[in-house]
């Protein structure tokens, strides 16, 4: 091989080289931009679990018409009270509601129900309820505070409940029967992070239970808050990151053809003498204690030449006709024979030539396209 060749092969490979690199450095930067946005993405569309505590209580003070026999104007809570000296109940609700983070932005709603139920005490049935807001919606925001408090004043006219349930339970002559006016406070906390998509809701509520129709009665408070324990309220953060997983996803195609292309040009322009080097090497390094190299030239005149496909059939024929395997380069390295000879003038041969990988790259090439 001529130097001007030589000069021109290395200038070739040298060219492709730097191709392949430069391609791969890019794909490679795409990639990691690709790995950056999807942890990113990840990270941001995800739904947060935020714990929150609740409390909530209910003060009142059952107040009295003009009396013979109690000096105060009112009684406190936790007594018996008699029905025919009260006047009206005045009671205070509260309620709290704290958060581990700061920057979730609360809308909530609250108001105040009075609902009247005369129950079947056998059969454990409603006959009659009657229901009225005592306060309307009442809605806000918490500005981004961590914590929502309310407290609410409301006086309730005992006296207007307690006569509505005398007057059913006389009028259709009821017996077994109990009746109870329940006050509470209903408080729904929509709670929304910044972006978020869909709200998470918490519901909660504080109740009176007040008995009518008794000639003493006892106030009982409810809720269904517990009280201390931590909540878990979910809090999805996502709105405008589905265009960047759309982006993504562009990314990763262009990634793909990307590769596809550097592939075939990897293959397409892959030199016939680097492939016969290599395989030539390859070879040698496999079944170098199987081959004797010939420097001198062979006579094939003499002996009928048989070919074979493989170098792994070389192997099989010599270990049936017990001859070594001879290595024959031409002079310029374009080719390599392998050949046995056996006894009987026959001559096996493999070769391995330039002229032949140049022929298959174009096929190959050929069949990509």
């Amino acid at each position: 091989m001529n130097k001007k060749r030589v000069h021109k092969l290395f200038e070739e490979e040298t060219k492709r080289k730097n191709k392949i690199i430069k391609n791969s450095l890019f794909i490679l930067a795409l990639t990691l931009v690709i790995v950056v946005l999807s942890l990113f993405y990840l990270h941001n569309n995800k739904t947060e679990y935020v714990s929150f505590k609740e409390k909530g209580n209910v003060d009142y003070q059952v107040y009295l018409r003009d009396n013979t026999f109690f000096n105060n104007s009112f009684l406190g809570k936790d007594n018996q009270y008699i029905s025919n000296i009260v006047d009206y109940i005045k009671t205070t609700y509260n309620y709290n509601l704290s958060m581990d983070m700061s920057n979730i932005n609360y809308n909530y709603k609250y108001n105040i129900n009075a609902s009247l139920n005369i129950v079947d005490t056998k059969e454990k049935k409603v006959l009659y309820n009657y229901e009225e807001k005592l306060v309307n919606d009442i809605n806000k925001s918490s500005n981004g505070k961590n914590t929502v408090n309310i407290t609410q004043n409301i006086n309730i006219d005992y006296n207007k409940y307690n006569a509505l349930a005398k007057k059913f339970i006389t009028t259709y002559d009821l017996t077994d029967v109990d009746a109870n006016l329940v006050v509470s406070l209903n408080v729904n906390v929509n709670g929304s992070c910044e972006d978020l998509e869909k709200n998470s809701k918490n519901q909660s509520s504080i109740e009176l239970t007040i008995p009518l129709n008794k000639k003493t009665f006892s106030i009982e408070e409810s809720n269904d808050i517990a009280d201390g324990n931590e909540n878990i309220l979910a809090c999805k953060k996502i709105n405008n990151y589905f265009y960047i997983l759309i982006f993504i996803i562009l990314l990763i195609i262009i990634d793909i053809i990307l590769i596809v292309r550097l592939y075939i040009y990897i293959v397409k322009t892959k030199s016939a003498e680097a492939i016969y080097n290599s395989e030539l090497k390859k070879i040698l390094n496999s079944y170098g204690s199987y081959i004797q190299k010939v420097n001198n030239e062979f006579q094939f005149k003499n002996y009928q030449v048989l070919r074979v496909d493989s170098f792994e059939d070389m192997l099989e024929i010599r270990d049936t006709v017990q001859e070594p395997i001879l290595m024959i380069e031409s002079k310029y390295n374009k080719g390599a024979y392998f050949v046995i000879p056996s006894g009987n003038k026959i001559l096996y041969s493999y070769g391995l030539k330039v002229s032949d990988i140049k022929k298959k790259i174009k096929l190959e090439n050929k069949e990509i396209l």
